[in-house]
C-alpha cells in the first residue's frame, strides 16, 4: 500500500488513502486514455523509478512539488547529472517581457516531472 502525507490536511475525509482497488481502477483508467502508470511503494522507490526512467543529461523540467522535495528529487533532477530546465528560465522570471520565453523553455523540456494533487471518481 501506498503512503500518505496528510500534513496541513485540515479535513479528514481527505486523508484517506486509496484501497488496492482504486488505485488498481484509476491505473487502469489512465492507461485506457494512453497514460503510462507507475505505482510505487513510497517516496524512496518513487525516487528510484524516476532516477530509471530519465537520462542522464535529459533536459528535465520540475514543478514545484513538496511530493519532488520529500523524496529528493526536486535536488536531483535540477542538479549536473541533469540538463535542468528550470535553471535556464529562472533568470527571466518577474520579467513580464520575457513570459514567451519562459514559457517556451518550460514546454520544450525532454521530461516534466511534477505530482498529482488529486484524482477523483
Amino acid at each position: 500500500m501506498p503512503t500518505v502525507t496528510t500534513d496541513n490536511i485540515t479535513d479528514s475525509k481527505f486523508a484517506q488513502i486509496a484501497s488496492e482497488a482504486e488505485i488498481a481502477k484509476t491505473k487502469a483508467a489512465l492507461e485506457t486514455n494512453g497514460f503510462k502508470v507507475k505505482v510505487v511503494e513510497n517516496l524512496a522507490a518513487a525516487r528510484a523509478e524516476v532516477e530509471s526512467i530519465i537520462p542522464a543529461k535529459a533536459e528535465v523540467f520540475t514543478a514545484t512539488s513538496v511530493t519532488l522535495d520529500k523524496a529528493g528529487l526536486t535536488e536531483a533532477l535540477n542538479s549536473d547529472k541533469y540538463t535542468s530546465v528550470r535553471d535556464k528560465f529562472m533568470p527571466l522570471y518577474g520579467d513580464a517581457s520575457k513570459a514567451v520565453e519562459m514559457r517556451r523553455i518550460g514546454s520544450g523540456a525532454d521530461y516534466a516531472v511534477g505530482s498529482v494533487h488529486a484524482v477523483t471518481e
